[in-house]
Formats: C-alpha cells, sequence, structure tokens
C-alpha cells in the first residue's frame, strides 16, 4: 500500500486580504482534497479583518498548514510570490480565497499534468452565497492547449484559481512583473517551456461577488480610470518588451517574430504600422486563439493595427 508521503507533494498557495467571509469554506475544501499529499501555505498581505485569526487557528489544527503573515500590503501579484517562494512540492497549486474545491481536484490535475508544464481546468460560477449560477466558464471563455507564446500577445486567460504546475517552471518565473497577473505570467512562460493543457471537466466552484480582485465575471465595481491612449500605448510597448524578454530563445522562429513586433510598437512610422498590419495579419490565428474570432473579424483586427497597438 502507497503511503501519503510517497506521493509527490504538492503546494497549496493561498493568498489571502480581507477575506474573513468565505475563507473557511476554501480551507476546507483544500483539506478534504483526495489527493493524500498536500502542504498548504496561506500568505495573508495586512488584513484589516478575521482573515489572519481564521487562518491562524488552521494552522494550530492542521500540520500540513503554514501561515506567512505581512504588515504591509504589497498586492495580490506580490503576495503570490511570496508564498510560490515557499512552496517545496514537486507541483504547486495557486488558491483564491474565495472559492470551493471539488475534492478530485488535485488528484484530476496532477494526472492529467504529463508531460505539460502546467494544466488547468473547468470551473462551475456560484454567487456569493454558494448557490450555482448555471454556468461554466468555458461558456464565457474559450479554454484551449496553448503551446506558443505568440498567444499571449494580446491576451489569454488561463485562471490561476484552476491551474496546477511544476515547480520547476518558477526558476523562470521569479521575479513577477506587476504588468500583468500572475497566472497570465506563470501560463506565459509555461507555454515556452513545456505547454499549456485545458482539463475539461469542473473542478471549482468559483465564486462571483463584488470584492473579487481579480476575475470576477460582469461584477459591478463602480467607475474605474480609463487609461488615455498615451497610457495604453506605454503600456502595450512595455508590456511587449516583457514578453520577448522572457520568451524562449527556442524554437528561433518565435523570438524573431516578437522581436518584430516589438520593433513595431516603438512608434507609429508609416514603417512600422505596416509591419504591425502585416505580422498581426500572418499571424493573426495564433494570435486569436483564445478568442472566438472568426476569419473575417481577424483580419479587421490586423488592419486596425495600423492605427494602435492594442
Amino acid at each position: 500500500m502507497i503511503t501519503a508521503t510517497e506521493w509527490p507533494l504538492v503546494s497549496v498557495v493561498v493568498a489571502t486580504y480581507n477575506g474573513g467571509r468565505f475563507l473557511r469554506q476554501q480551507i476546507d475544501s483544500v483539506l478534504a482534497q483526495t489527493y493524500p499529499n498536500l502542504e498548504i501555505i496561506i500568505t495573508d498581505d495586512a488584513s484589516a479583518d478575521d482573515t489572519l485569526q481564521i487562518a491562524q487557528s488552521y494552522q494550530e489544527q492542521q500540520a500540513n498548514i503554514r501561515l506567512l503573515r505581512s504588515t504591509v500590503n504589497h498586492g495580490y501579484i506580490k503576495n503570490f510570490e511570496r508564498g510560490l517562494r515557499e512552496a517545496k512540492g514537486e507541483y504547486v497549486a495557486l488558491c483564491d480565497q474565495d472559492d470551493i474545491w471539488l475534492p478530485e481536484k488535485i488528484a484530476a490535475l496532477v494526472k492529467a499534468l504529463g508531460d505539460h508544464a502546467l494544466v488547468y481546468c473547468d470551473s462551475a460560477l456560484i454567487d456569493e452565497a454558494g448557490t450555482s449560477l448555471h454556468r461554466k466558464m468555458s461558456e464565457l471563455r474559450h479554454y484551449i492547449d496553448y503551446r506558443n507564446p505568440l498567444m499571449y500577445v494580446i491576451g489569454v486567460w488561463s485562471p490561476g484559481h484552476a491551474m496546477l504546475f511544476r515547480r520547476s517552471l518558477l526558476e523562470d518565473c521569479f521575479p513577477f512583473p506587476r504588468l500583468v497577473t500572475q497566472d497570465f505570467w506563470l501560463s506565459f512562460i509555461a507555454s515556452g517551456r513545456g505547454g499549456v493543457h485545458f482539463v475539461d471537466q469542473c473542478l471549482v466552484l468559483y465564486r462571483q461577488h463584488s470584492a473579487n480582485a481579480i476575475g470576477g465575471i460582469k461584477m459591478k465595481r463602480g467607475k474605474k480610470h480609463r487609461p488615455s491612449r498615451r497610457e495604453q500605448t506605454a503600456v502595450a510597448r512595455e508590456r511587449m518588451q516583457l514578453l520577448y524578454d522572457h520568451c524562449p530563445s527556442l524554437p528561433a522562429a518565435v523570438k524573431e517574430t516578437l522581436g518584430r513586433l516589438l520593433e513595431s510598437y516603438q512608434s507609429f512610422s508609416f514603417r512600422n504600422n505596416c509591419l504591425r498590419v502585416a505580422l498581426f495579419y500572418r499571424y493573426r490565428h495564433l494570435l486569436h486563439a483564445s478568442k472566438r474570432k472568426g476569419e473575417f473579424m481577424q483580419r479587421v483586427y490586423a488592419l486596425k493595427m495600423f492605427f494602435k497597438l492594442v
């Protein structure tokens, strides 16, 4: 009979901030996993509610739970990074503070990982009270495998709450940039180092409420600052530079293409505008792989790139 410690260790990193309302349900669902060998790392980002007390009570009762506290709020990206730096498992899973994991989540993702660098699953939406909204994330987003960094140029979403990856992937991820979310960054790096695989199973109950840090679906959040075109352009250039700098050198064609895109982002000169349109047209199927855009709209998007960067 195989003992629990003979299974590869999975590190579950739970990032918390003022999440006391839902935290017990989330931690209980992690503790209820059928996978037998887990460590749970809770990183609290200077919560002002009862989150810290709840996390501490679990730490006192469970030998496999570690609690890391911060007296200064660093934001969710750096909070996750702190926990990931402490992970000891062969595999790692990110965990939000307000969802509910189905018992077989970790076991199913470990089984599906195979030769991939990262896997992610589907999620079922629930409301604040935990009532089903009768929708799956795959009905709202186009979930696919990602095997080419070019697929990340105009954004994809492999949600952190649904992913599991090899800890060795983190060697190429630190430090996490603040320009993109931690789940985007992990999956972008994974796309060029073994690929990202979608597991077509609903293994998370993904809670929708007004305080979602990121990823909430059509939740009312009040007025937001709308960046000016100049601000959008500056961010787009910085983002393209980031992708180019961290794209693997092999295959060379991918790195070269990102380099040419980066060149076209440097100005709105006639030459650069034409280059950008040509590249977005040539690689339209890769660039729009995660979008439900037909051939006509992909071509229109390429033409729009004569005037804009995003």
